[in-house]
This record gives structure tokens, sequence and C-alpha cells, in this order.
């Protein structure tokens, strides 16, 4: 899979695994750095906390992500045998800029960037087959708000819409009026300090639980990983399934089953690699960066009945005339993803350049 080069200015490299916990030296107070490293996860969730609740006059997001989604399976019987595979694989990227959310001239700009998308379906049953392929590439979707109005411009993503709809959509210039930046869920939240603590202690016992940490401290930078292994899940699957017996007594036959489901469940799930960090600037109380890197199977075989046939007089029927045969069915899924996050806040006003034609732009009524 694509690795953008543009990660490498994200300073994500400090958050492979380290032998010692300071990978540079830090301006940061020695208090700071021993608070973050002593408690990683807090001070995650009061990052994310003080950058729901700022009032920053300007942001910057830019994403990336590209990956597929696999899904394959065979249906087996004495007689017949079907396959089906779909696949849907993407390339995409966006960027988010805002201004003055709070002031007397708000203004947002989103573009989103579909390099590549592809859907494949095949299906073959009784000696037939049937397929369709539909790929799309450099389609572009933007939205802008300024002045009181929401301008959304589907232009450049024609193709797909299309197709999608199964037909020409009527306009693909639309604009609505929106009072506050808060109705396209852009503006800070309202949260007072009690509601902030209450958030954090809520999701704390939550993200402790995530295995596989590694916490650095490069410059003002906290970068925290947590890589989940194959071993890490197969305790997670336990802990699930056995967190819920700990005041129960069960007996032998109960455990045995028991052991064979967290067996059976195990043996579903292949963890080629889960990673997921992230990277908080320590000064200014951001979350600058994000990372997802993720490669996962999973597949299950069992056993089902199917009606074949109404034949009364068939010694193989059942009491009312229907014949059964048993079914084998073999499913493979595979996600192959991988994203990425940065974002930039500003403190001082970064008017946005909106060139467009607003008057091309159909008034419609979203109420």
């Amino acid at each position: 899979m694509k690795k953008s080069i543009f990660l490498t200015t994200l300073a994500l490299f400090a958050l492979a695994a380290c032998d010692t916990p300071v990978t540079s030296s830090s301006p940061l107070p020695q208090e700071t750095i021993d608070e973050a490293l002593s408690n990683p996860n807090r001070m995650l969730l009061d990052t994310m906390m003080k950058m729901a609740t700022a009032n920053d006059m300007a942001t910057e997001t830019r994403f990336e992500t590209n990956g597929s989604f696999r899904q394959s399976s065979r249906e087996t019987t004495a007689t017949t045998q079907s396959t089906m595979t779909s696949l849907f694989s993407f390339d995409m990227d966006a960027t988010l800029e805002t201004n003055d959310l709070l002031g007397s001239a708000p203004q947002a700009v989103l573009e989103v960037n579909i390099n590549e998308l592809r859907m494949l379906q095949s299906m073959s049953m009784m000696g037939q087959s049937m397929t369709q392929d539909v790929s799309f590439a450099d389609q572009v979707l933007a939205a802008y708000y300024d002045e009181g109005m929401a301008y959304v411009d589907l232009s450049g993503a024609e193709d797909l819409l299309s197709s999608l709809a199964m037909g020409q959509l009527p306009q693909y210039k639309l604009k609505f009026p929106v009072e506050t930046p808060a109705e396209l869920g852009l503006s800070p939240q309202e949260m007072t300090s009690e509601d902030q603590e209450a958030f954090i202690n809520d999701w704390l016992p939550f993200v402790d639980t995530i295995p596989g940490l590694e916490a650095t401290i490069s410059g003002t930078f906290l970068n925290i990983a947590y890589e989940i292994t194959q071993e890490d899940f197969n305790q997670m699957v336990r802990d699930m399934f056995l967190g819920g017996t700990e005041n129960i007594t069960l007996t032998s036959e109960e455990s045995a089953f028991l052991e064979m489901v967290i067996e059976d469940t195990i043996a579903m799930v292949t963890i080629h690699k889960m990673v997921f960090s992230l990277s908080l600037n320590l000064l200014t109380s951001q979350l600058t960066a994000l990372l997802v890197d993720v490669d996962v199977e999973m597949n299950d075989t069992f056993t089902s009945s199917m009606i074949v046939d109404y034949d009364p007089e068939n010694p193989n029927a059942d009491e009312e005339g229907w014949v059964w045969e048993d079914m084998t069915i073999e499913s493979l899924t595979v996600i192959d993803v991988f994203a990425q996050l940065t974002m930039e806040s500003f403190a001082e006003s970064r008017p946005l350049a909106i060139l467009i034609n607003k008057d091309e732009y159909e008034l419609i009524d979203v109420q």
C-alpha cells in the first residue's frame, strides 16, 4: 500500500519502539515531561478536551487515506459450488481550513480529492459468472462557508455521483443559508471544566486498556503509539469473554464450551499490523498529527443446511417433503487501511480567498 512521503513531515519517527522514553532534548519543564510520560493517556484526553473548546482564530487540517476492503466467500454443497468476491479500494485526501469562526466574518473551505476509487463485484454460480468493475479517478468535492451562506460544489465529481445516482443530478452547485458555523459542526463546544474532567474520567479506564503503548518526548511534542499485536488481540478476546464470568461458577461443560468459543474467535482474526499514533504539542495543547495503519484478515468456515428440492417421495426428505443439503460456507475479509491527519492552529486571523462565482450556485431549502 502507498504511504505518502508527506508522513516524513510529521515527526512521527519517534513513535517507533524506543529503549528510552525521552528521544531528544526538550525545552519543556521536567515536571511536564514526567507527568506526560507517567500518564500519556490522560494527557491525550486532556488535549482533546482543550482542542474541542479552544477559540482558535484559524485552523488548517489535512487528511490522507488509502486502502482497500476485500471480501470473498465460497458456498459448497454435495452438488453445487458458488463463489463471490467484492473489492472496495480508495486513495483520497482532504483539506479543511477555517477562520474567525467565533468572530464577525467566519469562513471555512473544504476540499476532498478522490484520486482513485474502485468497486468490484464478481459472482460465479452453476457455471455462470458475472463481474461488475467500476473505477473513478480525479473526482473533487468542495464546500465553502462565507458571509452566512454555505456553498457545495459537486461538479468536479460528476462521473462518480451520476453513477451512484444512476443518472444525472439536477444541479451540481448548491447553496443554502447557515446562521452560524455551529450549524455545520465547526464551532468549539461549550463545556465547563467539570464536564471536561468528567469526560476524561469516563474514557480514561477504556483508553488505559489499549495495549502496546509507547510514549516519547521529542522537543515540545508528546508522541504516543499503540501497536496491537496478535498476542495482544488474543488476550483482549480472552478478557472480553472471561470478564463476565469472574463471579460465576461454570460447570466443566460450560468452561469447555467457553474455551472453544474463545479459540474459534481468536482463530478467525489475523493481525498483520495495527498501529495508532498521535503527536501532541504540549506547549499549545494541540493534537498535531494522527496516523492509523491497519492490516487485518478475518476468516470463518461453518456448515449450514439449505433446502434444495421438494420431493415427498425422496427417502431423504423431511416430514414435510423438503430435501435438505449440508452447505459449507468459507469467508475471508481483508482490511488494509492507512490514514494520516495533521492539524495546525493559528492565534491570528487568516482570511480565506474564496474565489467562486456565488451566482452560479442554486439556492435550496434545507429545512
